[in-house]
């Protein structure tokens, strides 16, 4: 879970490299940081 934590602080200067990386996770944790990312969906 630590490397998804930094992978969400990154994310807030970040966003679109951020959901390309999350969508190797899982999009369910990405949704679940997430609801409404504008670079995701």
């Amino acid at each position: 879970m630590q490397i998804l934590e930094k992978k969400i602080t990154f994310a807030k200067n970040n966003s679109r490299e951020f959901y390309e990386l999350a969508d190797m996770q899982g999009r369910i944790m990405v949704d679940a940081c997430f609801p409404n990312p504008l670079n995701y969906r």
